[in-house]
């Protein structure tokens, strides 16, 4: 296979990837987002049509409703053929003054003008009492419904789309994307919250759950219901305990949550609510069997996360636009807090009970404590607030700072940083025992030798002594905070003069061979020096090398530090770099071949799409930018190397 062909599949493969991550058109569901090329290829039927009529019926145990959407066939662009007259079935709607949710369903209205993609549902899931000669679902759920206002589809002429979808079929490759238009900005007192305009009933709602899962997942699912308990809103979540039900959502009285197939892997998750006008009276979640699931934050479908997403929903949340808001609309990986937005719209729906709390590490008094020469620490900054006397960390106006202390068990180096955290970061330590006696010890806005908008901080520790830490946002910026410390032993030696043999019992003639092995190359410290210089050239504030000359790469800041490996310098003929150690792991190699290519691409990218798990070893070698989470992102790194569009990768720490 030529280059020239190789280079076009990745590229496609990196273009269906990076669509993943764009915006689609409001609905309720935590989505894997689709191409057109993957709509058009996958679907067994592509209309362009005109909705006239809707009717909603119970299923036959009248505990689910489902509606029938009759379509006129204006235009039939791919499948087999259809009558003018076309039946399609959406989960949902309303009978009487029951009305059912269902979180990814797309939405009909009699009159409109749809780009429907379309599939094939078998007969018998339909009440008999239902007379339909063919029935068809919409594929992709909400994604598989366009819109056509005006004559255009998201902007671009129907004839337009129309061509493009036909060439696609015709020739079975992707010429042209189309994506969604973004949710549109539903400003509620300076916030993006969207309310689906529904909410339980009675002021202060308490509403139980159970649920049917092993004990780790119905754990994380209940620390998700608590997270929205704690939002400071006249809301609260209560766990009953287990049920035994399995399948999909049904109304019986009973709020559960299960895992079930939803029979596609566009849906990470469902949540099916049930109202009474404009009150919920019931709420279902069914989590999707076709995902990998994980109750491990590095892992990518983390149960916490999906589960509070989904919980939002339930209180009567819609998507937000906001990307930090836990109801955007794709699954961007691990996040446990809810963001202000969050805060601000159940308090909105339900009203402040005037418990919002800030971090319990806000002020200076109230510091968490770390322990041990090294470890991990989480948390967040949300509704923290710099109080009177505290320094300025870092010398920057921040306003947002939370604290921790620790204390170094022994004398020696060490380097905290606030690596994988979701923000502009500042970070400053200190010693001292109030806000008026504090000195510095060492400070940092942005780790600029690496390329990250995140802080991290050296220094040698005196034994025993306690030492305050301050995580503060850059300009007053919030997120999720990952803090790191890492302490090593002074292992600095002072040389020993000896007469006779060496205590160790190394041989003259040992120490000789040494001496000589230590003698530089006069020409060396140039060459060190003209290497550094050119990395400094060559590196952009993003730690791309290549991000400065390519305006094509886009390289999100917050997602921690992306560090180069160090140049190899010798005096030995130029030659391939040699293999690594046994212990050291090697960016992008996940699979042990000592060499970065396609194979290493596809492990990644099925990954990241959820169809394969990776050991501790590939997910550190999988994380190409740092960030502690292996995703698209990681996958679109690997790929521009693959390609050759970047010169290196950076190494991820073990």
């Amino acid at each position: 296979m030529g280059r020239y062909k190789l280079s076009r599949i990745l590229i496609i493969m990196f273009l269906s990837l990076v669509l993943v991550y764009l915006p689609a058109s409001v609905a309720k569901a935590l989505m894997i987002q689709l191409s057109l090329e993957e709509l058009t290829e996958e679907a067994d039927s592509v209309i362009i049509g005109t909705v006239l009529d809707s009717q909603s019926y119970w299923n036959n145990d009248r505990n689910s409703i489902y509606t029938t959407v009759t379509v006129t066939l204006d235009n039939h662009l791919k499948g087999n053929p259809l009558p003018d007259l076309v039946s399609v079935i959406v989960p949902g709607g309303k009978i009487d003054d029951v009305m059912q949710i269902v979180s990814d369903t797309p939405f009909f209205e009699t009159g409109e003008e749809v780009l429907l993609f379309l599939e094939d549902l078998p007969q018998q899931i339909y009440p008999r009492t239902i007379f339909q000669l063919k029935t068809h679902s919409v594929f992709g759920n909400f994604q598989g419904k366009k819109e056509i206002i005006n004559n255009k589809v998201d902007g671009i002429p129907v004839e337009d789309v129309e061509e493009i979808i036909l060439q696609m079929i015709t020739e079975e490759q992707a010429e042209k994307e189309l994506s969604d238009n973004p949710a549109e900005p539903v400003l509620v007192s300076n916030h993006q919250y969207v309310p689906l305009g529904i909410r339980w009933p009675d002021s202060s709602p308490v509403i139980s759950f159970r649920i049917n899962a092993p004990e780790d997942y119905s754990n994380q699912v209940q620390a998700a219901a608590a997270t929205w308990s704690s939002a400071g809103a006249n809301f609260s979540f209560d766990y009953r305990g287990p049920h035994s039900r399995s399948g999909t959502a049904s109304l019986n009285q009973v709020n559960e949550i299960m895992w079930a197939d939803l029979g596609t892997t566009n849906a990470l998750a469902l949540a099916t609510i049930w109202c009474s006008g404009t009150t919920i009276i019931e709420a279902d979640m069914v989590m999707n069997t076709r995902f990998n699931w994980t109750t491990n934050p590095f892992s990518y479908h983390d149960v916490q996360t999906v589960a509070l997403h989904e919980f939002g929903h339930w209180i009567g949340l819609n998507h937000s636009p906001d990307y930090n808001s836990i109801m955007y609309h794709q699954y961007k990986g691990t996040q446990r807090q809810l963001s202000p937005d969050d805060i601000a719209g159940i308090n909105y729906i339900y009203g402040s009970s005037g418990t919002i709390q800030a971090p319990l590490n806000d002020n200076f008094a109230d510091r968490l404590v770390l322990t041990g020469v090294s470890g991990e620490a989480t948390g967040n900054n949300y509704y923290a607030t710099r109080e009177t006397g505290e320094p300025l960390h870092a010398g920057l106006v921040g306003g947002a700072s939370v604290w921790w202390e620790w204390t170094a068990p022994e004398e020696g180096k060490v380097i905290i940083d606030a690596f994988g955290s979701s923000f502009d970061t500042v970070l400053a330590i200190y010693s001292g025992s109030s806000l008026q006696t504090l000195i510095e010890i060492a400070s940092n806005d942005d780790a600029d030798t690496i390329g990250t908008w995140q802080s991290r901080v050296e220094f040698t520790a005196v034994s025993g002594t306690i030492y305050l830490i301050a995580v503060d946002g850059w300009n007053g910026a919030n997120g999720s905070i990952v803090l790191n410390w890492e302490q090593s032993p002074d292992s600095i030696d002072e040389p020993s003069e000896q007469d006779g043999d060496d205590e160790e019992g190394e041989s003259e003639e040992e120490i000789d061979q040494a001496d000589e092995e230590e003698i530089e190359d006069p020409n060396l410290e140039d060459e060190n020096s003209d290497a550094e210089a050119d990395a400094k050239e060559s590196t952009s504030p993003s730690g791309d090398p290549a991000a400065e000359n390519d305006p094509d790469l886009e390289v999100d800041s917050e997602q921690g530090d992306r560090q180069s490996e160090p140049d190899i310098i010798t005096d030995e003929p130029p030659q391939s770099a040699p293999p690594p150690a046994q212990d050291e792991k090697i960016a992008g190699d996940l699979n042990g071949d000592d060499r970065i290519d396609i194979n290493d691409v596809t492990i990644v990218a099925r990954f990241a799409l959820g169809l394969t798990l990776l050991t501790e070893n590939q997910a550190l070698a999988a994380d190409i930018n740092g960030d502690g989470t292996v995703d698209v992102r990681d996958t679109i790194l690997l790929m521009r190397y693959v390609l050759g569009l970047i010169e290196s990768l950076s190494a991820t720490g073990s």
